[in-house]
Formats: structure tokens, C-alpha cells, sequence
């Protein structure tokens, strides 16, 4: 069998595994390895995590600017985060802003 050699695997034994996200702590951009706050050009600002549900992938909510500043500042952590927005009532995941 073939190596796979990719700057995006490591090999455990036999067994490659998918490497982590960059840490990227930006002005826009707030990324942790399974989540991330950003904010885009016209202001809105996002919550985007991996869920664990069955199925998988992600869900993301709008939220606040000072929220987004929150995070940057180290007030917001991820638990508050989510207590904010995936256990809100008031508060529903988002289709991805690129699809407005």
C-alpha cells in the first residue's frame, strides 16, 4: 500500500489520523481547533463549532459585535459561547453568511 503523505494526516501504527486547525487569533478571525468567531466585511459576526450530534458537522449563530470582542478580550470563553447561542431558546443556528 501506498504511503499517504499529506501535510494534513499523521500516522499512528498503521492508522492516520487528521491533523488539528491552526490557532489563528486575528483582528476578524478567532479560531480554536474545533471553533471559531469571525466577523465579516459588512460587521455581522459568527459563531461556527463542530457539533457532536449524530451526522456530525457544524452549526453557526450570529452574534453580537461586542459578543465577537468578548471572545477577543478573553471575556467569552467557548462554554459561554455555546450557553449563548446552542442553549438559547431565542436563539437559532444560521445558514452560512456566504449563502445570503
Amino acid at each position: 500500500m501506498k504511503s499517504l503523505n499529506s501535510p494534513y494526516l499523521t500516522k499512528v501504527g498503521d492508522t492516520y489520523y487528521p491533523k488539528g486547525r491552526p490557532i489563528i487569533h486575528s483582528d476578524t478571525l478567532w479560531q480554536e481547533k474545533t471553533w471559531e468567531a469571525y466577523m465579516m466585511e459588512d460587521g455581522r459576526c459568527y459563531f461556527r463549532f463542530l457539533v457532536s450530534r449524530q451526522g456530525g458537522g457544524t452549526d453557526i449563530y450570529e452574534i453580537s459585535v461586542d459578543e465577537f470582542n468578548g471572545i477577543k478580550s478573553g471575556e467569552l470563553t467557548y462554554d459561554d459561547l455555546i450557553r449563548l447561542t446552542d442553549h438559547s431558546s431565542t436563539r437559532k443556528p444560521v445558514s452560512h453568511p456566504s449563502d445570503d
